[in-house]
């Protein structure tokens, strides 16, 4: 009789473990963050109307909003260029659907009135490219994050906003 419990008890509680990790994995969403080190290297942040067809032909995105920072010609209900945005993905790795507010950080591009998604600095853990090497070797360097506006990122671009 002893010997039953001693075997049931621990069985028990492993099954109890085993639902609640199922529990977490059904009922926990896919959580956006936002790159810190994108935002770092960025220049300003702003909130843009973006729909599917403007980003596969890389047309101007009118600014809904400007978080934080200056570039000139940085302004709201006025269409900009981002040169790179054919390149973007969104973070939570979905493909846009239908037009929605996204969060950009913007650096300026080349011309004036130009502007490209910043990109994250390439980490000192990742070691030199190879000398050999003359293209982009990690793929957050060819594809920018921009995010889904939220109020989740919202919260977020607030937080770390420079000071």
């Amino acid at each position: 009789m002893r010997s039953r419990i001693r075997f049931y008890i621990p069985l028990a509680i492993f099954v109890i473990w085993l639902a609640w990790l199922a529990f977490l994995a059904l009922t926990q969403t896919n959580k956006q963050i936002v790159s810190r080190a994108q935002l770092m290297k960025a220049n300003a942040a702003v909130v843009v109307e973006l729909s599917p067809e403007q980003m596969k032909q890389n047309a101007p995105v009118t600014v809904m909003q400007i978080l934080w920072g200056e570039l000139a010609g940085l302004e709201v209900n006025k269409p900009i260029q981002v040169t790179n945005l054919k390149n973007a993905r969104l973070s939570d790795g979905k493909e846009l659907s239908k037009p929605s507010q996204i969060l950009m950080f913007l650096t300026p591009a080349g011309e004036s009135g130009q502007y490209e998604i910043a990109v994250a600095p390439r980490s000192p853990n990742l070691g030199p490219l190879p000398k050999e090497s003359k293209t982009l070797e990690y793929p957050w360097e060819e594809h920018p994050p921009i995010y889904t506006w939220t109020p989740e990122i919202e919260k977020q671009a607030m937080a770390l906003q420079p000071k």
